[in-house]
């Protein structure tokens, strides 16, 4: 089991297979709906901001669930969980079983 967070990270342009799923389910988790060219529909909605900690928890798990399933379809997401800033800000751990 892994587990990636949307920490940035520096980009391998030569990874592994481990390492460019990392790479690719970090960069999803960074991702915000309609910023990526030719493909606007691709990333989180931001539907959570503003909302109390637990329903943002619940929007944000749903859609991170839905994201890595659309787009990296060589993981399972297994579990989120979050670690809570005092300010707030929720940052996702998602752990994932990699099936290659």
């Amino acid at each position: 089991m892994i587990e990636v967070t949307s920490n940035t990270r520096e980009i391998n342009f030569d990874p592994s297979t481990k390492e460019e799923i990392i790479q690719n389910v970090s960069n999803l988790l960074r991702t915000l709906k309609s910023t990526v060219p030719l493909n606007r529909g691709q990333g989180l909605t931001g539907t959570a901001i503003d909302k109390t900690s637990e329903v943002a928890k619940a929007i944000l798990t749903s859609e991170i669930i839905d994201l890595i399933n659309d787009n990296e379809p060589r993981v399972k997401v297994v579990d989120i969980v979050y670690d809570e800033g005092k300010d707030g800000v929720l940052v996702p751990r998602v752990r994932l079983d990699i099936n290659v």
